[in-house]
């Protein structure tokens, strides 16, 4: 009989289950600009105390940024952090993980996914998503041909709740399977 695997593979788990992820290219290339590669300037005051403040070469978010699927992932993770706990968002995750997973033996458990958030949060911040969601649910609510609509559902937040995320997501991962999204016809 085998020990249990208490370890696991984060860039194995990412290609693995998320591969399939409907972000696009523009949104690959903004986590990639604006939470991959920050530089930390130095500036006198961190020099005078000697001291390193910034994020470390080899943190998760660097090693999940070696392939498409870990960006995609801290993509996902991008608009997680400022929509939902931390909990929350790591246990959407192990279902998405879940039911997308070909190997099921190695899956995270919802704490080490909980931890990857927080470790991705300072990062993934910067990257504005809140600001974004915000600023196009001003657009749209101020659009006359949605009022009735808006009646209908109620005015306030309309972040779903963690089966439908996860059901959004798999709805945009079979809609990317259907072809280009540059094409025209």
């Amino acid at each position: 009989m085998t020990a249990p695997q208490l370890q696991w593979e984060l860039a194995q788990t990412s290609d693995s289950a998320l591969s399939t992820l409907a972000i696009c290219p523009e949104t690959c290339r903004k986590v990639e600009t604006q939470v991959i590669k920050i530089q930390t300037p130095v500036t006198s005051v961190i020099t005078f105390l000697n001291a390193m403040v910034g994020y470390s070469a080899g943190d998760c978010a660097t090693q999940l940024a070696r392939r498409l699927a870990g960006i995609q992932f801290i993509g996902l993770a991008a608009a997680l952090i400022p929509s939902y706990s931390l909990f929350d968002g790591a246990t959407a995750l192990a279902g998405m993980l879940r039911s997308s997973a070909r190997d099921k033996t190695l899956l995270p458990p919802t704490r080490h996914l909980k931890d990857l958030l927080t470790s991705l949060e300072p990062r993934c911040v910067q990257m504005g998503f809140a600001d974004l969601v915000l600023g196009w649910s001003q657009i749209i609510s101020q659009q006359p041909e949605l009022s009735s609509e808006r009646r209908i559902l109620g005015a306030g937040n309309y972040i779903p709740d963690l089966a439908g995320l996860k059901n959004l997501v798999d709805a945009l991962r079979q809609l990317s399977r259907i072809g280009n999204a540059l094409s025209l016809k």
